[in-house]
């Protein structure tokens, strides 16, 4: 049995063209399990990797904003769903004045419009680079220079490039970089320094599709959050009741960072661990289903098992060709259900970061690489621990006699 014509992979390859139908129905059902197990490993880590992202960068304990903003500006802050909403200067100037404040800087957010007058619908946050404490830290981390008076920086999900302009309402700005990818709405964003703000915030304000100013307020009389980092030695709770306390009736909205990311984190941790349980689940429901098929087909080839027999294969032989056939089964399956998830998931990440309206980000490279390789090793794994049973039955001495008499 040592021949070419004989060896185990031609005939386990033999074995599998012959019996098409089956072979078809076992690479398909782990195409689909290598595919959902991928699939979903990948989304667990990048949902991971963007909560991850949004604690390093949201970068304050708190931030105080106008109660008409709803929940616009979480959307802003992990979704980049662009709003517009404001805080008059009296009111934040009084904001800073509050004890307890260790560091404190001002935001004004603007939205455009999905129309002719700008190039895409993103959320413009102006910031002021003289108290920023939260913007800087991405700049020079993406060494990315500070921007200036007509100058932008963009999310990575913006496609322009440094060097590029982009018409934003009647005027066109200079992108003077782009921003590391951070799964949060800042990819979809615009940076601007307050003066720029200030300027656009006029030049959309001549819309009537925009958001009007307060009473006598005007454009310098505007933000739209304080963002402040709270002394050591004060208790959050106390400040938060403090502001609310002093600004009641004002329209005045506390928003804690720790119980921002709190309900987020709970949220996606929660949806990850059901989502792992349920990965492990199809794992060992297509071994429990391919155990089935390889027990019944097994009995079906008694005839073939006992002419090889006779023949002279030996038993270890023949379990030699079960094992090989179940691993190239299952090791085509998974290859198609890698490359299948390569082919949705990497082209359309986009996509599947506005479907899911939350932090995204997926894994570096070499953990990606990782990731596919180990889900087609479990892939190609199932059908050789599936058939053990039925391997290990043709190894019994019995059940070749029975082959024997069934020639």
């Amino acid at each position: 049995m040592s021949g070419g014509r004989l060896s185990t992979v031609k005939i386990a390859l033999n074995n599998i063209l012959q019996r098409r139908f089956r072979s078809s129905c076992i690479v398909l059902l782990i195409a689909v399990t290598t595919l959902l197990i991928t699939g979903g490993t990948l989304l667990g880590y990048s949902l991971r990797n963007g909560i991850e992202s949004v604690n390093a960068r949201l970068g304050a304990d708190a931030m105080i904003v106008s109660a008409s903003a709803g929940d616009s500006f979480e959307g802003a802050l992990l979704r980049g769903s662009p709003s517009t909403f404001y805080l008059t200067a009296d009111v934040a100037n009084r904001i800073l004045q509050t004890d307890g404040i260790e560091r404190a800087t001002q935001q004004l957010f603007i939205t455009t419009f999905d129309s002719e007058h700008c190039a895409a619908l993103v959320q413009i946050i102006g910031y002021d680079p003289e108290t920023d404490f939260v913007v800087a830290p991405w700049l020079q981390g993406s060494k990315i220079i500070e921007p200036q008076y007509g100058e932008i920086v963009v999310g990575s999900n913006i496609q322009l490039k440094t060097g590029q302009k982009m018409q934003l309402f009647a005027l066109k700005l200079d992108v003077v970089g782009v921003l590391d990818k951070t799964g949060m709405g800042f990819d979809n964003s615009v940076f601007v320094n307050m003066d720029t703000a200030k300027m656009l915030l006029a030049e959309y304000g001549k819309y009537a599709e925009a958001l009007p100013l307060p009473e006598g307020a005007d454009v310098d009389d505007i933000v739209s959050a304080v963002l402040v980092d709270i002394k050591s030695d004060t208790d959050p709770l106390v400040f938060q009741r403090s502001i609310n306390y002093e600004f009641a009736g004002e329209g005045v909205r506390y928003v804690s960072s720790q119980a921002l990311l709190a309900n987020t984190t709970k949220n996606l941790n929660l949806v990850i661990g059901v989502l792992m349980v349920l990965l492990v689940a199809i794992w060992m429901f297509a071994v429990f289903v391919l155990a089935i098929i390889f027990t019944l087909t097994l009995n079906e080839r008694q005839r073939e098992f006992g002419i090889l027999r006779a023949i002279g294969a030996t038993r270890r032989k023949l379990t030699a060709i079960v094992l090989t056939e179940t691993m190239l089964l299952c090791s085509a399956g998974a290859l198609l259900g890698v490359g299948v998830v390569c082919l949705i998931v990497f082209p359309y990440s986009r996509l599947i970061e506005r479907v899911l309206q939350t932090a995204y980000l997926p894994p570096q490279s070499l953990l990606v690489a990782a990731i596919l390789i180990i889900c087609f090793v479990l892939g190609a794994v199932i059908g050789p621990l599936a058939s053990l049973f039925s391997a290990a039955r043709i190894g019994k001495s019995e059940a070749l006699v029975n082959m024997q008499e069934g020639l």
